[in-house]
């Protein structure tokens, strides 16, 4: 509206309508579902679970995709897949995609080796998550949604963390070794030699949050109790700016402090997020295998998995433990000469798991 139409006087009261919650969402969905035919295995009630933020009518266009989705696809009804393919597209241009390689549309399937590089870092994103005591619940794992050269972890928050906008350290530090678990992955499987830029964006925003951990939250280790500037750079300016302190305002003393504080929650995310992948190796074979050959694994299906193979829990979501100064040493990756080779030979990443075991951060 124009400011002048709310000028002072002009109106009595401003009425704020707030998203819907969990039941307004699973009553928005039943009407915009009436007309449309849906698979028995449809649950409205889950989709209203993992659509937090959600308006009606981003909820409405939701149900729309996905019928297109089951035309293309030569079917008269919806299935669940349907559903949450759609949701992938969907949250993928809600989150916005930074990489070229991510932005990138396929014609048809995507070729072997890279599908099996998308479906290693899709693995490693959801096993760690589903690893990490109280952390958000997993809904969908896919590579490859509608074509396109990415792979989407779909975790459903906490509502009372989306109503609230409140977040503790704890899923903050979580977020980071989620965000580091793909990039890490694809060290351990293909060595740190033949990592690609499929990670590219994972890791910018993996920098972005530890920043605003240390300036914003002050949860660093030396920078503490205190209001940092943390600029945010136009849309056009170069990453360097965007995820920079504002240098003439923050003396090279305190700068440097700040950057050991980034430094150090980087790399302790990259610790627990490789002993994670190390502990789970064999698990996380069979759960990359399934992604290469599926393309998606529905989040009931894979935390099953995890219960079946016995997987290895961290105890707690914080970074404390994984720091080079209390014990921990630097990630030691395996050296794949090959990668070619390597990533067709599905059994030859057991040697991953055997660098992973004898080197010295996984016995820490």
């Amino acid at each position: 509206l124009d400011k002048a139409v709310l000028r002072p006087g002009r109106f009595d009261r401003l009425l704020e309508m707030p998203l819907p919650d969990r039941k307004g969402r699973l009553d928005i969905l039943g009407v915009h579902s009436k007309g449309k035919v849906y698979e028995k295995n449809v649950d409205l009630s889950m989709i209203a679970k993992a659509t937090p933020g959600f308006t009606g009518a981003e909820l409405m266009n939701l149900l729309n995709q996905s019928g297109l989705h089951a035309i293309r696809k030569g079917r008269e009804t919806i299935s669940q897949e349907d559903i949450f393919e759609s949701l992938d597209e969907i949250q993928s241009e809600r989150v916005g995609e930074s990489s070229p390689f991510t932005a990138r549309q396929l014609d048809g399937t995507p070729p072997a080796q890279l599908r099996k590089r998308m479906a290693v870092f899709a693995a490693a994103k959801g096993l760690i998550g589903c690893i990490m005591p109280e952390y958000h619940e997993l809904a969908r794992v896919s590579v490859s949604p509608s074509g396109h050269t990415s792979t989407f972890a779909h975790y459903i928050p906490k509502e009372e963390s989306v109503e609230t906008n409140v977040v503790d350290r704890a899923v903050l530090e979580s977020e980071l070794v989620v965000f580091m678990a793909g990039y890490c992955a694809e060290k351990l499987t293909f060595g740190e030699n033949n990592v690609s830029i499929l990670g590219s964006s994972d890791y910018q925003s993996a920098r972005v949050l530890a920043e605003q951990i240390v300036c914003e939250y002050g949860f660093g280790r030396n920078v503490r109790l205190l209001s940092i500037p943390h600029e945010s750079a136009p849309e056009d300016a170069v990453v360097e700016e965007a995820t920079s302190t504002s240098s003439d305002k923050v003396s090279a003393t305190m700068n440097a402090a700040i950057r050991a504080d980034v430094t150090d929650l980087l790399n302790a995310a990259e610790a627990k997020a490789y002993i994670g992948l190390a502990r789970n190796w064999r698990l996380y074979e069979k759960l990359a295998n399934e992604l290469f050959v599926n393309q998606h694994i529905m989040g009931q299906e894979f935390v099953s998995m995890l219960k079946e193979n016995g997987a290895f829990m961290y105890p707690d979501q914080y970074l404390k433990d994984f720091y080079e100064d209390a014990g921990s040493d630097h990630v030691v990756y395996p050296d794949h000469t090959d990668a070619q080779d390597f990533m067709s030979d599905t059994e030859g990443s057991n040697g991953a798991a055997v660098a992973a075991e004898e080197s010295h951060i996984v016995q820490q």
